[in-house]
C-alpha cells in the first residue's frame, strides 16, 4: 500500500502530494533503498538537513531511481542512484543527483557489515580522514593540481547502532563510467588499471607522509580503520579471497609472457592456503607491528572504479 502523500508515476519515480504531508519525527536513516523511496518523512528530513529545504516551502518533489542504468553495484550495502527534483512555492527548481548506500537489515552480508563497522569506517574516512589528508597537502604548500585525491564527495552521512546511510555525489551523472566490451561486460584496460593504481598510491603516500611529519598513528586515532580492515580475516571472506587467487592463477597460466610460469609458481607458494591469507590480512591491519601503516583500499576491485575521459586524458574515481 502506498504511503499517504505519495503519487507513483512511471519509471520507478514518485511525486509527493504535499497537501497530505504532516510533520513527523525527522528520521533520516532508512533500512533499504526501497524504504527511502517510499518514506516522504525520510526524504524531507534529508532535504532539510542537506539543502535547508523546509517542507513548508516546497511545492513538489520527484524522486527517480536511476540504478538500472548504473555501473555501480554494492556488495556490502543496499545502494542506488537517485535523481531528486525539488520545486518551491517561490518558483525555484533544483535537481540533485545522489549515489546512496544504506546499511541493509536483511542482506547476505548484514552480519559482516555490522560486526566489522564497515559503514562507520567509510563515514570516518570521508568525514575526518580525507579532509585531514587534504589539509596536510595544503599546509605542505602543494596545490590540488600537484596531488588530487580521486574520491567522490560525501554529501551526507549518519549512523546509529546497526543502521547507516551514506550519500555520495553521483559520478555517473557527471560523465564517469566503465568501459564495456562487445558483450556488454565491464572490463579494465591496462592503461586504466595503471591509472587506478596511481590514484590509490597517492593516498598511500600522503597517509605515510602525514604520520611521519606529524608523528601520529592513524590507526590509533581512528580505531575503525583496523576493525573494518579485519573483515578479510573472517573465514567466509578469506574463502572468497582465496577463490579470487585461483581465478588469477588460471589467467596467469594463459599468459605467454616468458616470466609468467615463474610468477605463477611464486604466487601459488606465497598464497598456498586460506589460513596463510588470513594471517596476512591480520598482519596488514595490525597496529602493533613496528613501522607505519598506510591507508589501504579494502575492496580495490574494478567494480568500484569509474573513469571520465576528457580529450586524451582520463581520470579515475574510487567509489
Amino acid at each position: 500500500m502506498a504511503p499517504t502523500g505519495l503519487k507513483f508515476t512511471v519509471g520507478s519515480s514518485w511525486k509527493m502530494d504535499l497537501s497530505a504531508y504532516r510533520k513527523k519525527q525527522q528520521r533520516k536513516i532508512p533500512t533499504s533503498i526501497a524504504q527511502l523511496l517510499n518514506d516522504d518523512n525520510i526524504i524531507f528530513g534529508l532535504l532539510k538537513e542537506i539543502y535547508n529545504h523546509d517542507h513548508h516551502d516546497v511545492e513538489k518533489v520527484e524522486v527517480k531511481l536511476l540504478t538500472p542504468c548504473s555501473d555501480i553495484k554494492g556488495n556490502l550495502s543496499d545502494s542506488g542512484r537517485l535523481r531528486i527534483f525539488v520545486k518551491t512555492y517561490g518558483g525555484a527548481q533544483h535537481t540533485y543527483y545522489w549515489f546512496v548506500k544504506v546499511q541493509p537489515m536483511n542482506h547476505q552480508n548484514t552480519e559482516l557489515v555490522s560486526k566489522f563497522n564497515v559503514f562507520k569506517n567509510e563515514i570516518e574516512f570521508y568525514s575526518k580522514i580525507a579532509p585531514k589528508l587534504m589539509s596536510f597537502i595544503k599546509e605542505a604548500g602543494l596545490s590540488s593540481d600537484d596531488i588530487q585525491f580521486d574520491i567522490p564527495k560525501m554529501i551526507f552521512s549518519e549512523e546509529d547502532d546497526d543502521r547507516a546511510i551514506i550519500i555520495l555525489e553521483d559520478l555517473v551523472s557527471e560523465g564517469y563510467k566503465q568501459e564495456r566490451d562487445v558483450n556488454g561486460n565491464r572490463y579494465l584496460s591496462k592503461e586504466k588499471a595503471i591509472l587506478a593504481v596511481e590514484s590509490i598510491a597517492k593516498i598511500h603516500a600522503v597517509s605515510y607522509a602525514l604520520q611521519v611529519k606529524q608523528n601520529i598513528d592513524l590507526a590509533s586515532k581512528h580505531p575503525t580503520l583496523e576493525k573494518s580492515g579485519l573483515l578479510w580475516t573472517n573465514a567466509e571472506m578469506t574463502s572468497r579471497l582465496y577463490a579470487v587467487k585461483d581465478i588469477y592463477c588460471e589467467f596467469l597460466k594463459k599468459n605467454n609472457n616468458p616470466d609468467s610460469p615463474m610468477l605463477l609458481e611464486r604466487f601459488r607458494k606465497t598464497f598456498d592456503s586460506e589460513e596463510l591469507l588470513r594471517e596476512l590480512c591480520f598482519d596488514r591491519c595490525s597496529s602493533d607491528e613496528e613501522g607505519i601503516l598506510c591507508l589501504q583500499q579494502g575492496d580495490f576491485h574494478f567494480n568500484n572504479l569509474l573513469f571520465k575521459e576528457e580529450g586524451w586524458a582520463a581520470e579515475s574515481e574510487d567509489c
